[in-house]
């Protein structure tokens, strides 16, 4: 038998999921390996959002498996998932508006059973310190995407899969952003990253999957992506 370290980090093979008659996922197959940073690009109603659910395990497949470790965690709940080391981010942050920051992230830290993660570190690099007792309802837009990550990163993840955390944020809080996601990476912490900004992709990695229609299209370096004729037709929007 092979030993736990042989294995990819994540090894998603040839899910499959279909809503009415829509093939959302048609046999997408991908893997991640320790402190990875890949992207996931594709046009709206490629499968990325789908895909990254499926590995969350906010929705079951009908086909294929979802692995982490080489162990199955296909049929799993999200918590379960979190308990492994998965955590996310999403498009919209969904925190809890009442609470403050720093409750926010006693939760987190307290759900995914981290009783050993430095909080007042994690809020100092998110920028989120000096706001810790303000109610997470409260912070704007960028800053609730900020505390998004610092409360994933409160259930200490090995892969976090980050949401289209780039849109809206002005071009210093990009290049700040994407130096905190090569930090996590350097850490050992593997990044599955879905996003729309090639140039902000271009600052954390050159590995991407490129998504169409629920399927795999494309996986290599973004330069190769970007001069592929079918990624240059669905996503590009133009012929070579």
């Amino acid at each position: 038998m092979s030993s736990e370290s042989s294995w990819p980090l994540l090894a998603v093979r040839d899910i499959r999921k279909t809503f009415g008659g829509l093939h959302a996922l048609d046999g997408v197959t991908l893997s991640v390996n320790e402190g990875d940073v890949l992207g996931l690009i594709g046009p709206n109603g490629s499968g990325k959002t789908t895909l990254i659910n499926t590995i969350s395990g906010l929705i079951m497949p009908d086909g294929g498996s979802v692995a982490f470790k080489g162990h199955d965690l296909t049929r799993k709940s999200p918590d379960k998932r979190v308990h492994v080391g998965i955590n996310r981010t999403y498009q919209v942050p969904s925190p809890f508006h009442k609470l403050t920051v720093w409750e926010n992230m006693i939760v987190a830290a307290t759900y995914g059973g981290a009783d050993d993660v430095d909080i007042e570190n994690l809020l100092r690099r998110a920028g989120l310190h000096e706001f810790k007792d303000r109610e997470a309802g409260r912070l704007n837009s960028s800053q609730q995407k900020l505390l998004d990550i610092a409360r994933a990163l409160a259930t200490s993840p090995k892969l976090m899969l980050v949401d289209e955390i780039a849109a809206g944020l002005n071009p210093k809080e990009l290049s700040w952003l994407a130096e905190w996601l090569l930090e996590l990476s350097s850490a050992g912490i593997a990044l599955l990253v879905v996003e729309h900004l090639i140039p902000f992709l271009q600052l954390i990695t050159t590995r991407v999957v490129v998504m169409d229609v629920g399927s795999v299209i494309f996986e290599g370096d973004i330069a190769s992506a970007t001069q592929d004729d079918h990624v240059i037709e669905v996503f590009l929007g133009r012929s070579k």
